[in-house]
């Protein structure tokens, strides 16, 4: 199912149009002199407004796994901070969600963009931010970690994956030695042959809009929602480079959701801007607001935010809490 069930160089510190008052840790990204400069400037920033007793908080690198700030022997149980939402500017008309989204998608259709067309190599290039979270009975411990997808797949089949994740980054060194999982970042090329890139969906999608409901079924349940069918698109969006005919289709079939709605106006992290949809669905056991960023111009899908609104059950987050994004930075055809 993807990296649901699992954000031009890795990630920007934060989205660059967020307010900048709530200071919260950067994105974690991968070692360079100029990101541990910045992982020590808002460490100094956090310790001057803590309200903590003890020894001033200081950031440190242990076996290449970031740790947010370290207070003293004993530091207390934290919130674990996570970026802002993203900040969205409501549409002043309030036109229904259908609509607006209809006539982004018959532009998408309409679109020269990718320049060209399918049964070449197609190239998808992602950059993704998760929070981690591990739940036992008397607590929850959370760590971020960025992750940097490319792919190269050739109308046979074969091709190449480049999977590149920063260390997890921990609130605390309590956190990171209670941490059971791997906490080490991760580099991966692999190459396939001929039919050795595993899809969901083998096939090219359908650009008839019913059928394309059908299609994205596979393996995403309908009995889960509404929220499952945004699931599968994001998943779609993953593992192909969609043609114009075939975004307009998979933009239809987001526009026929119930219970979707016209946000307004975004910039996504990557600084591009674009028109919000959103759907709120508890399916994955927590009240969480599913979010896509388009393109008003071309129907091309830039972003994909998870926040939890109102409660965040055991994950020791601050509501509302973002959870993940994932941007969507190069699909084309070569």
């Amino acid at each position: 199912m993807g990296a649901e069930r699992q954000i031009r160089d890795l990630l920007s510190p934060l989205d660059p149009v967020l307010d900048r008052d709530a200071q919260v840790p950067p994105v974690p990204t991968f070692d360079d002199a100029t990101d541990l400069a910045r992982r020590r400037q808002w460490s100094s920033q956090r310790t001057r407004r803590s309200v903590l007793t003890t020894a001033a908080a200081a950031t440190v690198a242990l076996a290449g796994v970031g740790v947010w700030t370290i207070a003293g022997p004993n530091p207390p149980r934290g919130l674990a901070a996570t970026p802002a939402p993203l900040k969205i500017v409501p549409s002043v008309d309030g036109r229904p969600a259908d609509i607006v989204l209809r006539e982004i998608a018959d532009r998408a259709g309409q679109s020269p963009v990718p320049a060209l067309s399918a049964g070449r190599t197609e190239y998808l290039r992602t950059h993704a931010w998760s929070l981690h979270s591990q739940v036992t009975k008397s607590e929850t411990v959370s760590a971020l970690q960025a992750t940097q997808r490319e792919i190269w797949v050739n109308s046979d089949g074969s091709g190449r994956e480049s999977n590149r994740t920063s260390p997890l980054e921990f609130e605390s060194t309590a956190d990171l030695q209670k941490w059971e999982a791997s906490r080490s970042g991760d580099n991966a090329t692999r190459t396939f042959g001929p039919g050795g890139f595993s899809r969901v969906w083998n096939d090219r999608p359908p650009t008839d809009m019913n059928a394309l409901r059908t299609w994205l079924q596979k393996d995403h349940p309908p009995e889960h929602g509404p929220a499952e069918t945004i699931v599968a698109v994001t998943d779609l969006l993953r593992e192909r480079v969609l043609t114009p005919a075939e975004r307009a289709a998979v933009l239809r079939v987001v526009a026929d959701l119930p219970g979707l709605h016209n946000d307004g106006d975004a910039r996504d992290r990557a600084g591009r801007l674009g028109k919000a949809f959103s759907l709120e669905s508890s399916y994955g056991g927590l009240p969480t607001r599913y979010t896509l960023v388009i393109s008003s111009i071309d129907g091309q899908v830039l972003s994909y935010e998870q926040m939890l609104p109102t409660t965040a059950g055991k994950l020791n987050v601050r509501i509302p809490a973002v959870i993940s994004y994932e941007n969507y930075l190069q699909h084309e055809f070569r």
